[in-house]
């Protein structure tokens, strides 16, 4: 993949968030069991090399979603596992590929621009050389403050629209939908294609499982009203952690 420019990177995330996904992620997979004391603030400072603020911040952070209690004396007691939730995604319509941005939200969202070169074009199924506004982010439930990502989502813009950069960091849900709201564009298909596969080693870091865990790629060519592809989307999904399912019925032709 060619790239031609990279854009300055967006806001630094709160150490205490990434600190707070650290220790829920730490929970979740066992590490600290229920009734198990967390390390100390000094321990957690030294560990992380982070502040005392930082590290009473993230404490707050988790404890607002329950995984943990504190009391004065005792130190930070670990209450409950915060599973991986299982997230189920069922589409029937358009409209329907919208929704699943109402219970999703992108976080930690980066683009750059690129030129598709031979192996991408292939992918995508589009012309090599073709320019694209690239974006990557990881998808996380919109009601968890702490969670492990759902997927890893990555969307490629035709360059026609690339001046759309500005609002994708203010925009958490469906893509397309921030393309139709300022172009005026509209959505007449999405063609979909999903594959079973084997986890790379750098997406399996993302997602929190091990190298080569059985996933899922969905990948979608969005069709606008010329008949062209506007969007491209290929979401990544941890197999034990996610269902897609599909209502089929008899076409009524009468």
């Amino acid at each position: 993949m060619n790239v031609v420019k990279v854009d300055p990177p967006l806001k630094r995330r709160a150490r205490y968030l990434t600190l707070a996904d650290d220790l829920a992620n730490d929970i979740a997979a066992g590490r600290y069991a229920v009734g198990s004391l967390l390390p100390s603030e000094a321990e957690l400072c030294e560990r992380y090399d982070v502040s005392r603020f930082t590290v009473r911040e993230a404490i707050k952070q988790i404890q607002s979603t329950g995984l943990v209690s504190t009391r004065q004396g005792l130190g930070t007691r670990v209450e409950q596992i915060d599973a991986a939730r299982h997230f189920s995604l069922s589409l029937k319509s358009i409209d329907e590929v919208e929704q699943h941005g109402h219970y999703t939200r992108l976080v930690d969202v980066v683009t750059r621009d690129i030129i598709a070169d031979a192996a991408l074009s292939e992918i995508l199924d589009c012309e090599p050389g073709q320019q694209f506004l690239y974006m990557e982010s990881y998808r996380v439930p919109r009601d968890a403050t702490v969670s492990l990502p759902v997927a890893w989502n990555e969307s490629y813009i035709i360059g026609a629209y690339a001046s759309i950069r500005e609002e994708i960091g203010k925009h958490d849900g469906a893509v397309y939908s921030l393309l139709e709201r300022w172009f005026g564009e509209r959505i007449m298909e999405i063609q979909q294609e999903i594959s079973a596969i084997n986890l790379s080693e750098a997406i399996a870091l993302r997602l929190h499982v091990p190298n080569g865990a059985a996933g899922l790629r969905i990948k979608r060519s969005y069709i606008g009203r010329r008949g062209e592809p506007i969007l491209y989307g290929i979401n990544t999904y941890p197999g034990d952690r996610f269902t897609f399912s599909m209502l089929l019925n008899h076409r009524n032709d009468g």
